[in-house]
């Protein structure tokens, strides 16, 4: 279903969270990733073909992640009787450090669904991993002085010394605005690491899609360029984790404003010798040895 068609029903819009409700982004120091690509990164595609996984139509990695939060209350119930959960905004909404912001919403997915306990980076592992990615002071805290990370960058300090003492195996490209790549990558790795250039349009949307305010710019990048965690699909959204909300995302939207993305792979998505999604862990190691640049 297209974007300029998909319509949310009443039973959908309150289903079990506050994805659709219209946040205004206006006055946040909102992203802060600087596009950067690098011709010598080993794209998934190349490392799964011939051998592509039989992704489900519909893949949601929340759910355990949900049961951490309200086992630890951290949630409001909203006037209509939907929860929203708290991921936390790892900063990003005072200084624009969405390129490790992301990373530490992707922990909280690994951890819960892998050994059914969640753990959350601390807002201090977060901005130190920030400064040393950038050079930031946090003595300032001044999101004029925030100038944001490359995702790439961002991702080699996560594999090279880690965030927070907590290190990634490797990581593979994506091709842009592939809705195979990114389906496969959160299936196989329990989530993905997606680049938006944002347009105009989405700053007050409550499902980001095609069309929007009139006047509103609908060019990528008129608003901010930005990194976010993915975390589920279905037949027409991609849910990401941004700003510490739960966010949709319809998959035309993506295909259009989705120019760089990445298929992470960590030893936290395994336990007990296998992946949350069953797959065993000889296979997806044979997949991280492959995916080392």
């Amino acid at each position: 279903m297209g974007a300029s068609t998909l319509k949310w029903n009443k039973s959908q819009m309150s289903m079990n969270d506050c994805r659709h409700k219209v946040i205004d982004h206006s006055n946040d120091a909102v992203g802060g990733r600087i596009p950067e690509t690098d011709p010598r990164t080993i794209m998934l595609s190349d490392i799964l073909h011939p051998r592509r996984s039989r992704v489900p139509s519909t893949k949601d990695w929340r759910p355990r992640v949900h049961k951490e939060f309200d086992r630890e209350n951290r949630f409001h119930v909203c006037d209509d009787g939907c929860k929203h959960y708290e991921w936390g905004e790892m900063i990003n909404k005072k200084i624009r450090d969405c390129t490790v912001a992301a990373p530490g919403h992707m922990i909280q997915t690994w951890t819960a669904n892998a050994d059914n306990h969640e753990f959350t980076m601390p807002d201090s592992s977060i901005l130190e991993a920030y400064c040393q990615l950038t050079g930031f002071d946090p003595a300032t805290m001044d999101p004029n002085d925030s100038h944001g990370s490359s995702c790439l960058n961002a991702l080699k300090l996560w594999r090279n010394s880690g965030i927070g003492g907590h290190k990634i195996h490797s990581f593979a490209g994506l091709r842009p605005g592939n809705v195979d790549d990114v389906r496969e990558a959160i299936f196989l790795f329990g989530s993905a690491y997606v680049c938006l250039g944002l347009p105009q349009i989405a700053i007050k949307q409550a499902v980001w899609g095609l069309g929007g305010e009139p006047g509103a710019d609908e060019n990528p990048n008129s608003w901010t360029s930005h990194a976010v965690c993915a975390v589920g699909f279905d037949e027409d959204v991609l849910t990401v984790i941004t700003w510490g909300f739960e966010k949709r995302l319809t998959w035309d939207f993506f295909r259009k404003y989705s120019d760089e993305a990445y298929a992470v792979l960590s030893q936290e998505w395994i336990a007990d010798g296998k992946a949350p999604n069953h797959i065993d862990e000889k296979k997806l190691k044979s997949l991280l040895d492959a995916m080392t640049m």
